[in-house]
């Protein structure tokens, strides 16, 4: 991505619960999952959030009354299976974010390489899990402290879609 475009991307800064561990090898969700020693259920989210967008999707196109109310017993039967994953993922401490749907920017005490993949989990209100691989784009030394950005990869489309939302709401959280 050239300069140009970063400027033009939608950015939004945020204190939000974050964490972010180096990655050895390919940077993909299981990867990141395993570097940030996050539970296995944890993967699940991202496949139920597309669950969820794929019932909403259905259920706009849906004329028949039955059909809609069962798509609707669905989502609520995958909101629960959500709910209880959520329960025992361990919630990382908020920190001050700059978070577009590319990519996160932050400050941390360590340096990391330009280039390399990291692991990355955040939580987006009103309690959306994010993990997934990013690549590091910049590391620049400010003071004591390093700021850090990152491109992410292979995001999935719900994901892509919440990060998008978010960073374009108006409101403050």
């Amino acid at each position: 991505m050239t300069d140009d475009n970063r400027r033009s991307t939608v950015r939004r800064q945020a204190e939000l619960p974050f964490d972010w561990r180096p990655m050895a090898g390919d940077p993909d969700l299981p990867a990141a999952v395993r570097a940030l020693a996050l539970p296995p259920g944890i993967a699940l989210q991202a496949d139920l959030a597309d669950a969820d967008a794929s019932i909403e999707r259905a259920l706009g196109a849906v004329d028949d009354r039955a059909v809609a109310e069962a798509l609707r017993a669905v989502a609520a039967k995958v909101s629960l299976v959500a709910d209880a994953v959520l329960a025992e993922v361990p919630v990382p401490a908020p920190r001050p974010l700059a978070l577009s749907a590319e990519g996160v920017g932050f400050v941390d005490d360590q340096p990391v390489d330009e280039g390399s993949a990291i692991a990355v989990h955040l939580i987006l209100p009103p309690g959306r899990h994010v993990v997934c691989a990013a690549e590091v784009t910049r590391c620049e030394a400010a003071g004591a402290h390093w700021r850090i950005g990152a491109s992410f990869r292979g995001l999935d489309a719900a994901t892509a879609r919440a990060l998008t939302r978010f960073t374009i709401r108006r409101d403050t959280d």
